[in-house]
């Protein structure tokens, strides 16, 4: 450990499998480590302010990387806001700690990862495409994180994760952020998502019979829960619209 000063922001989260490898964070010169149910922060004591807008900022920073991760992996998750202690070179220890929290319903899922090998030799790692493919998407996020529309998704499909009775009104609230950004056309949205998708996504989430549906009040008997097979179609559609 140095002896010098230096101010360490600790965060703390669940569940501490939240993301399946160490993330590392750089943001305006400051790496912010992810692991293991803790993210940590060491800064200079001259960069740190008094009125804590360091600890904001980079706790915005910090929730954003959470955010882009429950899109990929659907997964609840809690995130505190991070406490502040200044290290004294003379080994004196000032703490700080918030009573205030991100807090969510937590759930896990299952993953099965394989790993194939073609008859051509070629082998296919299941984990490590979908982790480099998590990478790729907390990093586009964090680089558009001030972007109004990627922001007023990323909450609507935390939303959808929170409030699993409504997950399909949630998840429609995506669609219609894009609407308000690219018009009333789905055809002419500058996406790249097969039209069939875009038909889909709204017919499986106006299901009139399904629980969870924008329209089951069009429907006064019989409501039936999504299936998991409609419940993972809905979210990767979600998915798409917001990778895209």
């Amino acid at each position: 450990m140095s002896n010098e000063d230096h101010v360490l922001l600790e965060w703390s989260y669940t569940p501490e499998s939240f993301f399946e490898e160490p993330v590392a964070v750089l943001c305006e010169g400051v790496e912010i480590r992810i692991e293991g149910g803790k993210a940590t922060a060491k800064l200079e004591p001259e960069s740190y302010d008094a009125e804590h807008r360091t600890r904001e900022e980079l706790h915005e920073v910090v929730r954003g990387y959470f955010k882009a991760e429950q899109v990929m992996t659907h997964q609840a998750f809690t995130l505190e806001k991070p406490s502040v202690t200044k290290m004294h070179a003379d080994g004196r220890r000032d703490r700080t700690v918030f009573v205030e929290g991100v807090t969510a319903r937590i759930s896990m899922d299952c993953k099965v990862d394989v790993v194939i090998t073609r008859a051509d030799g070629t082998v296919v790692d299941t984990r490590k495409e979908r982790l480099d493919r998590n990478r790729e998407f907390r990093e586009l996020c964090e680089k558009w994180r001030n972007d109004w529309l990627l922001r007023r998704m990323l909450a609507s499909y935390g939303a959808a994760v929170n409030d699993p009775e409504d997950e399909f009104v949630h998840l429609y609230e995506i669609r219609d952020a894009l609407q308000v950004c690219f018009g009333k056309n789905m055809k002419r949205w500058p996406l790249n998502i097969d039209d069939d998708k875009y038909s889909r996504f709204e017919k499986l989430l106006n299901h009139r019979e399904i629980r969870q549906s924008r329209h089951r009040g069009l429907r006064l008997r019989d409501l039936r829960d999504a299936t998991a097979t409609e419940l993972e179609e809905a979210r990767a559609l979600a998915r798409e619209f917001v990778e895209a």
